[in-house]
């Protein structure tokens, strides 16, 4: 919230209001987690990490659920302030913040677990940044499509992931 206020009181005189920035927070957030949503999907390397059947289960589920609803809050938002400059300006504006609050959120909270179960050490950290961070690791490899967001003509639905998700509604029975 502090960031918002900030944000809020930066953008006012050049005419931008809360909610426009609140909801254009939420369009990034939501394109960034169907993004890593789809990956997980999609990736049986990463599946095969899971070691708990209904661990594995829910987030399967997760991942489908947050792909269904990925283009809700970006069609309120082009319904609202539609594409033009001002509207593109806070969008892109909105997703490079995001990257990086949850870059640093995720580094930190990755480190706080590592430490937790007496991993943060350098092979395990090391191990940790090429798995996340490394030429095909798992963030890295979502970058080009992250970065989709920021393409004037954009639309979250250009991403079709409509097989995948018939694919894994019906291996979970949904």
């Amino acid at each position: 919230k502090v960031g918002t206020a900030v944000v809020t009181k930066l953008m006012k005189p050049f005419g931008y209001t809360k909610e426009m920035i609140d909801l254009t927070g939420t369009c990034a957030l939501e394109h960034f987690t169907s993004t890593i949503a789809a990956e997980l999907l999609q990736n049986p390397e990463i599946q095969a990490m899971f070691q708990d059947d209904t661990m594995y289960h829910l987030w399967m589920w997760h991942a489908v659920e947050e792909n269904e609803h990925k283009a809700v809050a970006f069609d309120v938002y082009t319904s609202m302030y539609g594409q033009g400059p001002k509207a593109y300006f806070m969008r892109s504006t909105a997703l490079l913040i995001a990257m990086a609050l949850i870059f640093a959120t995720q580094s930190y909270f990755t480190a706080k677990l590592l430490k937790t179960d007496d991993k943060l050490t350098w092979k395990d950290t090391k191990y940790m940044l090429k798995f996340m961070y490394g030429r095909k690791g798992f963030m890295t490899r979502q970058i080009p499509e992250l970065l989709d967001f920021l393409r004037p003509k954009f639309h979250p639905n250009d991403s079709d992931t409509t097989a995948l998700l018939a694919t894994w509604r019906e291996k979970l029975g949904l």
